[in-house]
């Protein structure tokens, strides 16, 4: 129940991305943003520490660059498996060879 009121509400790791990356005095918007980032990367499930928060930005970084057959088929196998930096790299090549 818990999680089907969060996707509601957009209390999601897309939506905190969302939100993430949006105004208000200065102090507020550090605030603001320190606790989206918080509640993306737990979401997210990558680890507190700033190896994990390289890992996280990084990884929606190269998601949202991708192509849409990239993104489409990286989306299918979230849950299954880990997005990679050379999953994703290996499939872009197997791509583009085609």
């Amino acid at each position: 129940m818990k999680n089907n009121l969060l996707k509601r509400f957009r209390l999601t790791e897309g939506g905190y991305r969302k939100r993430f990356k949006s105004g208000e005095t200065a102090e507020q918007f550090v605030d603001r943003l320190k606790k989206y980032l918080m509640k993306w990367r737990e979401m997210a499930g990558f680890d507190a520490t700033y190896k994990g928060l390289q890992n996280m930005i990084l990884r929606d970084t190269s998601f949202i660059t991708c192509d849409k057959p990239l993104q489409t088929f990286l989306k299918e196998q979230e849950g299954q498996h880990p997005l990679t930096g050379q999953r994703a790299a290996n499939f872009r090549q197997d791509l583009e060879a085609t």
